[in-house]
């Protein structure tokens, strides 16, 4: 057998609606090489474990099922298919999402394999709704260049993990457990903790093309964790992650400027719902040093949300 260069791991909960086309997109690749796809379904409760175990059948030589005798929750689902993947390479694809460019990884592994000075490639993602809409892209305001852990911390730049190819550190005995601990910081959440620990072993290029949709699914009835979970709760699951993540770095890396975000919205959005119980344990939990200026911000994230809520809404 040829030598695996890119292990493409699928994660999936509950998505029978999206994950063929999901698979499709990845199957539709035109490569001069050999990838694997790794699919870990997380004990589903409709047809993407069946669906996904047809595919797997037809492409035994492509595909490799794992098959879950318990719920594991997103983090240790993802973490256990990496653990397993023996790609040079490896990326991410949730089980909603799909690529729109065949020729996406034969771009991004060509680059990597010539620049050896990069962990990873990553690219815009096309932010499209279950119209098949086109609502935006993310991140906004991207540009070509590079993305360093500091420029990540700071939140000077942004980029999207899913969208992201890097080098395998799976295979590294001190990054397995380095990886282990910071999955475990949260049973659903796994982008905040992976997205810092690429940058943490070396920098990123960043290309401009859209060559992936992340499909924003915010209706009722979806299985996708926004839908599931209320701002209040995503924001206080990030806060945490952060705050555990500076002292397993042992304040290396200040990620001050990403849970201020978390910390403002949390505050300013219970504010305007008059939920006080909720803008208190926003308040506490934010370091005593950062307080005052978090107290200083509120006025103009309180607008910032009534006019989302309001203007915006209107017209």
């Amino acid at each position: 057998m040829k030598e695996i260069k890119l292990s493409v791991i699928i994660i999936s909960y509950n998505q029978e609606k999206y994950i063929s086309e999901t698979i499709e997109s990845v199957l539709n690749q035109k490569t001069n090489f050999q990838y694997e796809i790794i699919l870990a379904d997380d004990c589903s409760k409709d047809n993407t474990f069946k669906i996904m175990e047809t595919y797997a059948k037809k492409y035994p030589k492509i595909i490799k099922l794992l098959k879950r005798e318990k719920n594991l929750g997103t983090t240790q689902n993802e973490l256990d298919a990496s653990l397993q993947s023996r790609g040079e390479y490896i990326t991410k694809l949730d089980g909603d999402d799909y690529w729109i460019d065949e020729n996406k990884i034969q771009k991004q592994i060509d680059f990597l394999d010539a620049h050896p000075e990069y962990i990873g490639i990553t690219h815009l993602q096309e932010i499209r709704n279950l119209k098949n809409e086109l609502l935006g892209y993310f991140p906004a305001g991207f540009k070509e260049g590079e993305i360093t852990i500091e420029e990540y911390c700071s939140n000077k730049k942004r980029y999207a993990y899913t969208a992201t190819i890097y080098r395998n550190f799976y295979k590294k005995p001190e990054c397995v457990e380095d990886m282990k601990y910071l999955m475990s910081l949260d049973r659903l959440i796994e982008d905040a903790q992976t997205s810092v620990y690429i940058l943490t072993q070396g920098k990123l290029k960043t290309i401009t093309d859209p060559m992936m949709v992340y499909r924003m699914r915010n209706e009722e009835g979806e299985s996708n964790f926004n839908s599931n979970h209320k701002m209040n709760q995503i924001q206080m699951s990030y806060i945490n992650i952060y705050l555990k993540m500076e002292e397993f770095f042992q304040h290396k890396y200040n990620f001050y400027k990403k849970y201020e975000k978390s910390i403002t919205i949390g505050i300013a959005y219970s504010l305007c719902k008059f939920n006080f119980k909720d803008a208190s344990a926003f308040y506490k939990i934010c370091p005593k040093k950062y307080r005052a200026k978090i107290i200083l911000l509120m006025p103009i994230n309180c607008i910032k949300i009534l006019y989302k809520k309001v203007v915006k809404k209107q017209s």
